[in-house]
């Protein structure tokens, strides 16, 4: 058997795994059962513009089938923002409030919002859950199911659904792939290796004892960070409900800044090392540059071996669109995502330099950020 062959039949292994990994990720995550008690929680939403179905996301928190006390948290930065008419009409009459306040120095835009909310919220429970979630009406009840299977940080799945156009395409796609297989996988193997940010449940006393949102304030990857923290401390992580992403059309500085991030905490912020992750990702994307070489020189037969991987890796991505919610088709588009993930990593090698939420940082080693603009208006 030649390198080639070689390669290709370790690719096709790692790559079924992955996929069979993120089926049994998603089946377990239904599964979750509803609790039989209802502690009061308060929901903290870091919000920062208008994601696509924002209305939708938001209303699915404040009509919770929750027999207990709950009251939602809209934490903002900004009171030009142009979520806050669209809120404020949502909040009226309800156990809902919102807060305003300016990103307090040393923190991002996302952690900040946190913190404020935190501190806004009544309740010891706490359920810390991004803007673009949408969440089935039992999510709360399920969140307590999984903290009384004996959880103290519960994590749910986060799922990216309803992408439109090629830009959309791919970061949901990038983004299935990491949660779906690496996350949801870890999680089933017993072996967590941190947390999706999307929405984490955790008790004021157990966030307490990892250091609180200040803790992971300056990280670029503050879900990583709260979850190493968690597992440091002995804190049993959980996989709860499965949640949706409506992902929508996405401008190509959105997913480049997206992928830049990602690659940017692979390199500088990566708990489990970033040669491993990077061998990792260049070995997933080699069939490409080599296919084209090995046809270039006339082996057709390698040339052929090698596309035929890419193939597979578009009916892979389908059947994660799938398992997240989508309806299945193959992902043509799944090759070019490789390059741009290849691209965004060359490019994060030099260049630390990242936009994220209306802010421009520079990371440094351990995956903390500084701050390198005076606002969230400047280019």
């Amino acid at each position: 058997m030649n390198i080639a062959a070689m390669y290709a039949l370790g690719w096709l292994v790692a790559h079924g795994v992955g996929v069979l990994l993120a089926g049994l990720a998603v089946r377990a995550s239904r599964r979750v059962p509803a609790g039989r008690e209802a502690p009061p929680i308060s929901v903290v939403k870091p919000v920062y513009g208008l994601p696509h179905r924002a209305e939708a996301c938001w209303r699915s928190w404040l009509a919770q089938d929750y027999p207990g006390p709950l009251e939602v948290i809209f934490s903002l930065q900004d009171a030009d923002d142009p979520a806050l008419p669209v809120l404020r009409q949502l909040v009226q009459g309800r156990a809902a409030r919102i807060v305003v306040n300016p990103v307090r120095p040393g923190f991002g835009g996302k952690t900040s919002n946190l913190l404020h909310g935190i501190d806004a919220a009544q309740h010891d429970l706490l359920v810390l859950s991004d803007a673009d979630m949408l969440a089935p009406p039992d999510a709360l009840r399920r969140i307590v199911g999984a903290r009384e299977r004996g959880a103290d940080v519960v994590a749910c799945l986060p799922c990216h659904t309803e992408a439109q156009g090629l830009w959309g395409e791919l970061y949901a796609q990038s983004w299935n792939a990491v949660i779906l297989i690496v996350w949801g996988g870890s999680m089933l193997l017993g072996r967590p290796v941190g947390l999706p940010g999307g929405t984490v449940a955790i008790t004021r006393q157990h966030l307490a004892r990892i250091g609180g949102i200040t803790g992971v304030a300056a990280h670029l990857a503050e879900d990583i960070a709260m979850g190493q923290a968690a597992l440091a401390d002995g804190l049993r992580l959980g996989m709860g409900p499965p949640l949706t992403s409506p992902v929508g059309p996405m401008p190509w500085p959105g997913l480049w800044d997206k992928l830049r991030r990602g690659m940017l905490v692979v390199l500088w912020g990566n708990p489990h090392g970033a040669p491993a992750s990077v061998l990792l990702l260049c070995a997933q994307a080699a069939y490409l540059p080599w296919g084209l070489t090995a046809l270039a020189l006339g082996q057709f037969g390698t040339a052929a071996m090698l596309g035929g991987l890419a193939l597979v890796q578009m009916l892979g991505y389908g059947t994660l669109a799938w398992l997240a919610g989508d309806r299945w088709r193959p992902a043509w588009s799944a090759p070019l995502g490789d390059v741009l993930t290849l691209a965004a990593l060359a490019v994060s090698l030099v260049d630390r330099r990242v936009r994220w939420g209306g802010m421009t940082f520079r990371v440094r080693k351990g995956g903390r950020m500084e701050r390198i603009d005076t606002g969230p208006d400047t280019p």
